[in-house]
């Protein structure tokens, strides 16, 4: 399929300005949206796995690893001004985000800053050693680094929510 034809099938319930954001293994995408026409595109080298491999040394990191990986992804963010939100809405197809929300029990399509948060703090229950309802076994690094990128994208860049689409 076609980038644009994607475009439009993943935005067509929404009018207006969205940003399309996908959390690859090696970069962060933004597409801007203007009416489902993809106006602008800015990528940086903060994926997932960019991540987990540059600062976490186990499925679990430290609490120090933890604070250079955010100083590294804030340093990124605000590397462009054109990242912050002007009144558009966050969306994204990326089914390892997806992924990482339903291996924890969220099941909805829409996520509050308030519950990436949320899942953000559960994550980081573990670094500190103090009790998760997060499986232990089932954290990896990967999931680690992407919750802590959306949570940075949701807080740094100012979106209230995020859409996970099909």
């Amino acid at each position: 399929m076609k980038d644009q034809e994607r475009i439009q099938k993943i935005t067509e319930q929404y009018a207006g300005a969205v940003r399309l954001l996908a959390i690859e293994k090696e970069i962060l995408r933004f597409q801007f949206l203007v009416n489902h026409s993809l106006q602008k595109e800015i990528t940086l080298e903060a994926g997932y796995q960019t991540i987990a491999n540059r600062f976490f040394q186990q499925d679990i990191p430290t609490e120090a690893e933890t604070e250079y990986a955010i100083n590294y992804i804030e340093d990124e963010l605000m590397s462009s001004k054109d990242l912050l939100n002007r009144n558009e809405i966050l969306i994204s197809s990326d089914e390892h985000m997806a992924e990482v929300f339903r291996k924890n029990d969220f099941a909805q399509s829409r996520y509050s800053r308030r519950e990436v948060e949320s899942l953000f703090s559960q994550y980081a229950s573990i670094i500190t050693g103090r009790p998760s309802s997060l499986n232990r076994q089932s954290v990896t690094r990967e999931d680690f680094a992407t919750i802590l990128l959306l949570r940075e994208i949701t807080h740094h860049l100012g979106f209230e929510a995020i859409d996970l689409v099909g």
